[in-house]
């Protein structure tokens, strides 16, 4: 004989073999009262018998209460799909976090490479720069060693050649910041700063001025520098990242899902880079245009000869042998106040005796040359038309000069 104990918590009702001792419920723990098992007759009035788990269940019950089995063939109910959606839940947490990760790599590997970029151009701009500065050194130089007016004002050839020098130092140290600019920009861009720090500091000690546009160069390169260096670290932080895999021609394109292919990769000139080789272009072009004009134009003489040809020609009061140096127009006129001012009326043979002369200023064509004679300096203007001598052109003081005599 079998009994039917009812939870006297919940209600259900379980089958149980005996009644020797007390039953607990299966669904919330309570105790069980007993009761002998009615007969099938009003078992199937009163309710139905699971029959995976034995609860009495109502009779019109389609599936147990208790376990959820179908009351008819007893199969057991479909798994939950809770558990897999929480473990779906915790993985996706997790590719949340790797994305999150891939993000900021990706955030910092694009801010290397705008830095990069900038870098880029400014190196090309000082390259540029430096190397126009090399041209022109050189070329004064060698229009110095052949005669010609360089552009440099007061240079001699060793000084010229050792300020191409001092501009080549950058220009080979831009070239190699260059080259390095991918895998280690730190070493080159502290060279650079270096070496224009120097520059800089000699440029001040010479004249007394600080250079402010040189200063102000001087303070982005520093600002270079630094970000170099930050640069470094991240190439330490990711060793397989965008710049590394692009040295390694690696590079991903993203365009393939299946797998990775290797692209080549090359920047653009950026817009500071097309203004570098713009500018640098022009001013080598007139850099060169300049020698090319200084070269082809014909070389004045020297002046030394006709300044000594006008002294011994004056010493020896020979008026005819000065208008030798005038040109045709003037020669007439000169020779008129020559012989008025001096032979006939006042000096005779005996003209003030010149003892020196220096060259007082002028031009490329005109020169003020001042002799100096016993009745004072003598002025005179010594002008070059392109001939192969120099011609005295005018006396800038003769009048007062005529008033002396030779017993004063």
């Amino acid at each position: 004989m079998s009994f039917v104990g009812r939870c006297t918590e919940c209600g259900k009702g379980f089958r149980v073999p005996h009644d020797r001792k007390e039953w607990s419920c299966k669904s919330c723990g309570g105790v069980l009262a007993l009761e002998a098992e009615e007969p099938a007759e009003a078992a199937a009035e009163d309710g139905a018998e699971c029959p995976a788990c034995g609860a009495v269940n109502p009779a019109d019950a389609a599936f147990c209460e208790e376990c959820g089995a179908n009351m008819e063939t007893g199969e057991a109910p479909a798994q939950k799909p809770a558990p897999a959606a929480r473990k779906r839940r915790k993985g996706s947490r997790r590719g949340h976090t790797a994305s999150s990760e891939r993000n900021r790599e990706n955030s910092e590997i694009r801010d290397v490479f705008q830095r990069l970029r900038k870098m880029r151009g400014f190196i090309t701009l000082l390259c540029v720069l430096a190397g126009v500065t090399t041209l022109r050194y050189l070329v004064d130089w060698y229009l110095l060693s052949n005669g010609q007016n360089p552009l440099t004002d007061d240079a001699d050839e060793g000084a010229l050649l050792l300020a191409a020098l001092l501009s080549a130092v950058p220009f080979a140290i831009g070239l190699f910041a260059l080259r390095t600019l991918y895998s280690n920009p730190f070493p080159a861009m502290l060279a650079m700063s270096a070496v224009y720090t120097v520059q800089v500091a000699l440029v001040f000690l010479q004249t007394g001025v600080p250079p402010v546009v040189g200063i102000l160069v001087l303070i982005f390169m520093w600002k270079l520098t630094l970000d170099a260096m930050h640069i470094k670290q991240l190439f330490a932080k990711y060793p397989d990242n965008y710049f590394a895999k692009r040295n390694r021609g690696e590079l991903d394109d993203g365009g393939t899902r299946g797998g990775r292919r290797r692209v080549s990769h090359k920047e653009g000139l950026s817009p500071l880079q097309w203004f570098a080789f713009g500018f640098g272009g022009l001013l080598t072009l007139g850099i060169l245009g300049n020698a090319y004009v200084q070269l082809s134009a014909p070389v004045a003489p020297e002046l030394e000869p006709a300044l000594e040809e006008f002294a011994a020609s004056w010493n020896e009061a020979d008026p005819q042998a000065i208008a030798t140096q005038v040109t045709d127009q003037k020669r007439a006129s000169l020779l008129g106040v020559l012989e008025r001012q001096s032979t006939p009326k006042r000096w005779g043979d005996d003209w003030p005796q010149i003892e020196g002369y220096r060259i007082s200023g002028g031009g490329e064509t005109r020169r003020l040359v001042v002799f100096d004679s016993e009745a004072g300096p003598i002025l005179v203007n010594f002008e070059w038309s392109g001939g192969s001598e120099w011609e005295l052109d005018t006396f800038k003081n003769f009048s007062d000069i005529a008033k002396w005599s030779p017993d004063s």
